[in-house]
């Protein structure tokens, strides 16, 4: 399994730092909202 960074090995002070999630959860497509948070949770 390859090592993954973490934001402790990375030089980031005084940066600006994207990071995009996906946690592909389900979403109510008319409100926009999160359905389940289960996935969310499950990664917290």
């Amino acid at each position: 399994m390859p090592k993954y960074l973490t934001i402790d090995d990375l030089e980031v002070k005084d940066k600006v730092v994207l990071v995009r999630v996906d946690f592909n959860s389900e979403i109510d497509l008319k409100t926009k909202k999160v359905t389940s948070d289960v996935r969310i949770r499950a990664h917290g």
